[in-house]
């Protein structure tokens, strides 16, 4: 279990300390199911912003680790599709579900 818990989890800029265990999840395990994705966790286009992204968007990790808006679904591995806009978790959010290619 993770050393940071609880309403730590939603600290920006926390650090896991070098030896402690990291909780993770296989994301192809929880297919269909829908995340709330906060606008910080996504890498936008120069010009773009949280108010860009849309329903139907496809969503991919990019090579920094954080969501970034796709042409199309890749066609093998995992994505997420916005399925609603103009939520809320710590900041402006999406609602996307996990999609298996």
């Amino acid at each position: 279990m993770n050393v940071i818990n609880g309403d730590d989890s939603y600290v920006d800029d926390v650090t896991i300390p070098a030896g402690e265990f990291l909780r993770g999840i296989d994301v192809k395990s929880i297919e269909g199911l829908k995340l709330i994705v906060d606008g910080k966790h996504v890498t936008y286009a120069t010009g773009k912003t949280i108010a860009d992204i849309a329903v139907d968007n496809i969503l991919t990790v990019g090579n920094d680790g954080k969501l970034a808006v796709a042409q199309a679904a890749p066609e093998s591995g995992v994505y997420f599709k916005v399925t609603k806009i103009g939520v809320k978790l710590t900041e402006a959010a999406f609602v996307a579900k996990v999609c298996v290619a």
